[in-house]
């Protein structure tokens, strides 16, 4: 089995540098170079500055979360964030303060989703559906919700999606959908392998030993 076949997505990593040090660890271990993230990276933890360092040395595809860009775009956006988030500009305001201009720059780069294509397959990855950073999809949703979500991205493969905490797998209509769960929520971290080698495709959650502060 080659490395492309085997595949690492991670999700909600919200600033938890020791979880995602431990899982990249895990995965250098077991030789997996292709992996993806779906975003909300920074914040909420203890170190977001090191979070995007972790990430770019391992050369993870990311997604940009909307966490993300509210913590990057803090400054400029204070007053609207206040309005339409007075719960979390606190933790929006201080994972701000921790990045540099370099992170910033770094997390404005990200697109909002990405298509990569893996031994012939096409995958997209995304925050939280393909068509809409701020919306999500859950386990349970009818399946016209997945269906939808499936012809806006022109019926790929693998659709790797984020912005909820809870793992799942579903296939439709030939696209299976993955949400890898929380690298930084939970008192585990936790992450999906993909095997695109096995037949049918074989999706393990991984979990990662790593207590919260």
């Amino acid at each position: 089995m080659t490395d492309a076949m085997l595949m690492a997505a991670l999700s909600n990593i919200r600033g938890d540098a020791r979880a995602l040090n431990k899982v990249l660890a895990a995965l250098d271990v077991d030789c997996i170079h292709t992996i993806v993230n779906t975003g909300d990276s920074v914040m909420g933890g203890a170190d977001p500055h090191a979070v995007v360092g972790l990430l770019s040395k391992a050369n993870v595809a990311s997604v940009q979360g909307m966490m993300d860009r509210h913590a990057a775009l803090f400054s400029r956006r204070r007053n609207a964030l206040f309005r339409k988030y007075p719960e979390d500009l606190e933790a929006i305001a201080r994972t701000h303060e921790q990045l540099s201009g370099d992170d910033i720059e770094y997390l404005l780069s990200l697109p909002k989703s990405r298509t990569l294509s893996v031994e012939g397959l096409r995958i997209v990855v995304c925050h939280g559906t393909p068509a809409s950073q701020s919306d999500a999809l859950r386990e349970d949703d009818p399946p016209h919700r997945f269906q939808r979500q499936r012809e806006r991205a022109a019926a790929p493969d693998l659709i790797v999606c984020g912005q909820t905490p809870a793992p799942f797998v579903r296939e439709v209509d030939g696209t299976l959908f993955v949400n890898p769960g929380s690298v930084g929520i939970g008192p585990e971290a936790c992450y999906a392998l993909i095997d695109t080698d096995a037949e049918p495709w074989e999706v393990r959650f991984e979990p990662v030993s790593c207590p919260r502060p």
